[in-house]
């Protein structure tokens, strides 16, 4: 991912898959009136968030690329589906990823399960609702469920430290094995973009 990532735990990726290409015109206009609630974003950008909220859920069929912009528009209409999403996450505490994510998996990749190398590479790379790829547009997204975040705890956090031998990746392993910890303890999926 580039950028600055975030991530959201929330109670089921599911619920937002199914709203891809589903014509439901109120949760359009609840994610949109949730922008507009929204104190730190500028007002100026609502046809744009709208159009962004309409090409996700408006959409006739699922596009093949997803526009990367749909990461912005998924927190609000998970707070609509009443899927509970939290930010809270020591991993969104400071950290601008762009530059951790290649040599992180790098430096993994002998150490890890295939299974946790693909979840990484989904978590850097981008990870469509429904379709085939993701129409990287300066965003992008992605998503784990609730077991492939267990698997991944489990697979990092039984890493040995020596493995992470860039000393600024430290800090960014902890972090995120701990997020790790925190989404799969309340049994919950993970959401990411940038």
């Amino acid at each position: 991912m580039s950028m600055r990532d975030h991530f959201y735990s929330l109670t089921s990726i599911e619920a937002i898959r199914a709203c891809v290409a589903s014509g439901n015109e109120s949760a359009v206009e609840a994610i949109v009136r949730g922008y507009l609630e929204d104190s730190d974003l500028e007002l100026d950008d609502e046809p744009e968030y709208r159009h962004n909220a309409e090409t996700m859920i408006m959409c006739e069929k699922p596009p093949r690329k997803e526009p990367g912009c749909w990461f912005h528009v998924v927190p609000y209409l998970a707070v609509h589906l009443g899927l509970s999403p939290d930010d809270n996450l020591p991993i969104n505490e400071g950290w601008k990823h762009s530059h951790v994510w290649h040599p992180y998996r790098k430096l993994l990749r002998r150490h890890i399960t295939r299974a946790s190398r693909q979840y990484l590479a989904h978590l850097d790379d981008g990870r469509p609702l429904l379709g085939k790829a993701i129409q990287y547009n300066g965003c992008v997204f992605s998503w784990l469920i609730g077991t492939e975040v267990q698997d991944l705890y489990e697979s990092l956090s039984k890493l040995d430290p020596s493995v992470i031998t860039i000393p600024d990746l430290t800090g960014f392993h902890e972090d995120f094995v701990e997020s790790l910890r925190i989404v799969a303890s309340q049994s919950r999926d993970l959401f990411a973009g940038a």
